[in-house]
């Protein structure tokens, strides 16, 4: 069966992707089907995401941006855990190739989708990324404020986390003169 959504995507991985990136995702993530095949099912943005996670490598940087585009165009059809996913990984690719402000911005993204994923039992035994990543753009910002809010969000939510400790570091540095 074809689903309509695989025609549309694969028309935007052919128009996004060059021949030799299509190629090397076709060698490294399935060697025994074709793109066609993997992307022909009920939910075709999913396996997109998952290709992220396997392309997070410096040298793969600029691939990641063009499947982003071609996520972002259906992005408003995810269910909010696989928004969930490819937020963490989004905001992980940036941060790995030190892009901070792009990586704040996904940390934001995901701390504001937190409370929708909370009780799904595979996403509330994980530590949430949004949070920690922003916990350490905010530290090098000598933001303590923000710190202290974000750590209570967390807090609030259940979200595993040594909040009250950060919480008091951060009230120690507002003590001796820190925020911005």
């Amino acid at each position: 069966m074809v689903f309509p959504l695989s025609g549309e995507i694969l028309g935007k991985i052919n128009e996004k992707l060059t021949p030799k990136e299509i190629k090397l995702i076709k060698s490294h993530f399935f060697p025994m089907e074709t793109i066609e095949e993997y992307i022909d099912n009920e939910t075709p943005y999913s396996n997109l995401i998952s290709w992220l996670e396997r392309l997070n490598e410096p040298e793969n940087f600029d691939l990641c941006k063009r499947v982003f585009s071609i996520i972002d165009d259906y992005i408003k059809l995810f269910e909010p855990l696989l928004l969930y996913i490819y937020y963490e990984d989004r905001l992980e690719i940036y941060w790995k190739n030190k892009e901070i402000e792009n990586a704040k911005i996904y940390a934001q993204k995901l701390i504001d989708i937190s409370d929708s994923v909370i009780n799904i039992p595979s996403v509330i035994s994980h530590e949430n990324k949004g949070y920690k990543r922003m916990i350490a753009i905010l530290t090098k910002e000598k933001d303590f404020e923000g710190i202290i809010k974000i750590c209570q969000q967390a807090k609030s939510q259940y979200w595993k986390g040594d909040w009250d400790k950060r919480i008091e570091k951060a009230k120690e540095k507002l003590e001796k003169g820190g925020n911005k």
